[in-house]
């Protein structure tokens, strides 16, 4: 009898041994490992809050009105046209993704009417961003600091395109005019060949530039009283020095917090130098409210540029002005129809 006990208490102590073992494995068995906490994030001014979650895609809304069709262009706004187009569509394929791109072109001269109708329309989710670029005829105003797009029927304030992109409430905005913000007059002139370049971006910078910020950027590619120029092989120097500069930034590695300030600036200080400061775009970055967005900013001075140092342009041919006489009479009725 107790050989018996004895047997049947070893079996249940085995038992209760294996018991404890197997809970022990089942304890230490491979399991997923928890979700990666990000410590403290400085979210001033390029990381918001509510930055769009890893999973959820944003439409990049990309407006391009150019007009082709004018022979006294030539064929630079047919060249921004592709350009702008080809690098936004490439930041779209190489961002994982996370952009989806809704291009809405038009390559003709539109009506003033025409334009808000395409404003108006535009259905916008918080987190997206919108792309607007004129490349046509512009022309200024005296007192205003943005230039009027030459629509037809009725010229087009480029502040109240602002105005209507910046009511879409879009996490970005990036509104370019590549165009004159002097009395009509047509100049256009021609510089050296060179092509952009076709190369895989980094996806951390698409994600810098494109999905964490919320931003808002506004440019012309000229000051008030100066004319825009351009080539007949590229485009116009300010969308062409934009489109290099946005390409180099998506292209480095070591890209600041302040990479859309760079881009910015850098792109002015290129095409004053192209021009030997005949052109300086303008641009402002989160305009607050009018006094802001009319506000002149030292860098809006021209400085000289060093007259001795070697340009890319050194043989510039300029286009004759057109029908200047209809050129001013057309301004005397903008300044009646603006007072």
């Amino acid at each position: 009898m107790r050989n018996y006990l004895k047997i049947v208490i070893c079996h249940v102590s085995l038992f209760l041994m294996l018991c404890t073992v197997l809970g022990l494995s089942a304890c230490s068995s491979p399991q997923l490992p928890p979700p990666t906490i990000p410590g403290n994030i400085d979210t001033t001014g390029t990381l918001p809050v509510d930055t769009p979650s890893n999973n959820e895609q944003v439409t990049l809304h990309l407006i391009i009105i150019a007009d082709t069709d004018d022979i006294s262009i030539g064929q630079s706004t047919q060249i921004d046209l592709r350009n702008m187009q080809r690098l936004m569509g490439a930041i779209a394929a190489q961002s994982l993704d996370r952009i989806v791109l809704k291009p809405l072109i038009r390559d003709k001269r539109i009506t003033h009417q025409e334009l808000l109708n395409i404003l108006e329309r535009l259905h916008v989710q918080p987190h997206d961003i919108i792309v607007f670029h004129w490349a046509g005829h512009g022309h200024g105003s005296p007192g205003a600091k943005w230039p009027y797009l030459d629509t037809a029927a009725k010229t087009t304030d480029f502040r109240q395109v602002i105005e209507m992109l910046n009511s879409k409430n879009a996490r970005q905005m990036i509104a370019l005019a590549d165009c004159c913000n002097a009395p009509l007059i047509n100049t256009r002139d021609i510089y050296a060949a060179q092509s952009l370049r076709r190369q895989l971006f980094f996806p951390e910078n698409i994600v810098k530039m494109f999905i964490q910020p919320k931003i808002k950027i506004i440019a012309s590619g000229s000051q008030s009283g100066q004319y825009a120029s351009g080539t007949n092989s590229l485009g116009g120097y300010f969308t062409y020095n934009f489109l290099t500069t946005l390409e180099e930034a998506l292209l480095n590695e070591n890209n600041p917090d302040s990479v859309w300030e760079k881009v910015m600036r850098t792109t002015r200080d290129r095409v004053r130098y192209d021009t030997r400061n005949k052109q300086t775009p303008q641009y402002k970055i989160n305009p607050i409210n009018d006094k802001e967005l009319n506000k002149i900013d030292a860098g809006d001075i021209d400085t000289p540029v060093d007259e001795h140092a070697e340009s890319v342009n050194k043989d510039i041919t300029k286009k004759e002005p057109v029908s200047p006489g209809d050129f001013n009479q057309l301004m005397d009725k903008i300044l009646q129809e603006i007072k």
